[in-house]
């Protein structure tokens, strides 16, 4: 009765983690399992040493049956089961495949995931449902992304899938895969970031430049109208491909990325981003040089970098000949040692009391103000 309603279920020879309840210890290794896989993917066993509870289900869930495996003479990586499927994980992992990356291409609820596939004719416990579930991530890290609460998770990490664990109502799974106009785009944009040429290791590196940006660039309105627009999208964004091919566009007054799009259309997209995240990125820069140059014109400098660099080698020498608490302090700050950039932030914070990197627009006009007297 078994063989014939769940005619599917892989076999899983363990006895820790293939239970509907794990224990207190099981749960334990499990969680250190899913964690070695997020950080030591390419290691050969995951880079486990000794005989902790993990490498046992590690050795029957990802060795035994092929998702975790070798590939050319020390990468280890993971992928879908092989051919010869020895844990019978090919139909689980073919309907997985099925559900995530079904039309249209929007997130499907883990909850959903993991009923289906703890139903007949799969019939996969809960203990073994979240590796699994990690394993199709990572294997499919370029075009498979986690979503907690609605909100694209760029990196995941053993603290998302702590919460799924325990919640995985929270959270869902997209599938996304291109073609045509939207791939050339994906193409063009990855050789200008340096990434791999698909959604989400391009949205992964967008992500990685904005959220690089000082809160200021963040915070201030002082921006073109296109680009406030376009960190909108980002603070907003739900979906790597909305965002890329609808968002962005569309915040920069660009058309949305179909497959009418031609070449040229194509390079002049990414133009139009390119110059956007510039303006964006000089935000910071730009606001410091303001207050800079109104300083040194306080100080009857020339303005400009030779003009900070001519103060800041007579910053010791005055400091040693002044008494006054608030000038010394300034004085000082304006002679520490290392580059000229550090010790203008250090000096512009002294100022407004607070770090220029953390400014609003008013924390700039105040300093602003108390430059120029």
């Amino acid at each position: 009765m078994a063989d014939a309603t769940y005619p599917y279920a892989p076999y899983l020879r363990n006895e820790l983690i293939n239970r509907q309840a794990l224990s207190s210890a099981a749960a334990a290794g499990r969680r250190s399992l899913i964690e070695a896989m997020l950080i030591r993917s390419s290691e050969e066993r995951l880079g486990m040493e000794g005989y902790p509870p993990e490498l046992s289900m590690y050795e029957c869930l990802l060795r035994a049956t092929g998702l975790h495996r070798l590939v050319g003479l020390e990468a280890w990586e993971f992928g879908g089961p092989p051919a010869e499927d020895p844990a019978r994980l090919r139909p689980s992992w073919a309907v997985l495949g099925d559900i995530v990356f079904a039309d249209p291409p929007e997130p499907r609820p883990v909850t959903a995931i993991f009923a289906t596939l703890g139903a007949p004719p799969y019939g996969i416990t809960e203990g073994v449902l979240p590796v699994l579930l990690c394993a199709f991530i990572l294997a499919n890290s370029k075009e498979v992304t986690l979503y907690r609460e609605g909100t694209f998770v760029t990196e995941p990490a053993i603290a998302d899938f702590e919460v799924l664990m325990r919640r995985p109502e929270l959270f869902a799974v997209a599938g996304c895969r291109v073609t045509g106009a939207r791939a050339a785009v994906v193409k063009r944009l990855a050789s200008g970031l340096g990434a791999e040429a698909a959604v989400v290791p391009v949205v992964r590196a967008l992500f990685k430049m904005v959220k690089g940006l000082p809160d200021h660039a963040w915070k201030t309105r002082r921006l073109p109208p296109t680009v406030l627009m376009l960190r909108d999208a980002f603070s907003r964004a739900r979906s790597p491909e909305r965002l890329l091919f609808k968002e962005i566009p569309s915040a920069l007054g660009e058309s949305v990325v179909d497959a009418g799009m031609d070449a040229a259309a194509v390079e002049h997209l990414f133009e139009v981003l390119n110059a956007a995240l510039q303006r964006w990125a000089a935000a910071t820069p730009t606001t410091i040089a303001t207050v800079r140059d109104a300083l040194l014109e306080s100080c009857g400098m020339p303005v400009g970098d030779e003009g900070w660099s001519a103060l800041v080698e007579q910053a010791p020498s005055l400091a040693s000949r002044t008494t006054h608490p608030r000038l010394s302090t300034f004085l000082h700050r304006m002679a520490t040692p290392g580059d000229g950039q550090s010790a203008l932030e250090s000096v512009l914070a002294f100022l407004a009391d607070k770090p220029p990197r953390t400014w609003t627009d008013e924390d700039a006009r105040l300093c602003l103000t108390e430059a120029r007297n």
